[in-house]
């Protein structure tokens, strides 16, 4: 169908599923879709890259989502200035929580 309608001038382009992308060179070669750990579950995931892709401020995905929590220890003491035994204290009193995030895969990924 798309070389006929090519070749009638009739400008088309195929409609990429997930899979499609994941499994398509281009794509790959752009990293549209690029391997992250999912940290809820252990899980290698596959997530949309950044886009546009900027020569000179190029982006980059560097981890999946954190865990719950995850961040709570950086964002009180870089953002909010608490001290070691204040963010303990906060802990202990069950004020903050946070989730271990798991670093190895649970289980088989799905789409590597």
């Amino acid at each position: 169908m798309e070389a006929n309608l090519n070749k009638a001038q009739i400008g088309c382009s195929r409609v990429f599923g997930v899979e499609d992308q994941y499994k398509n060179g281009h794509y790959q070669a752009r990293e549209m879709t690029v391997p992250v750990l999912d940290r809820q579950s252990g899980v290698p995931i596959r997530v949309y890259g950044v886009v546009p892709k900027m020569s000179l401020t190029p982006g980059q995905i560097w981890r999946g989502a954190p865990a719950i929590g995850e961040d709570t220890t950086d964002i009180l003491s870089t953002m909010l200035g608490l001290s070691d035994p204040q963010i303990a204290s906060l802990y202990a009193q069950q004020v903050v929580h946070r989730t271990e995030p798991f670093t190895t895969p649970q289980v088989e990924p799905a789409n590597p």
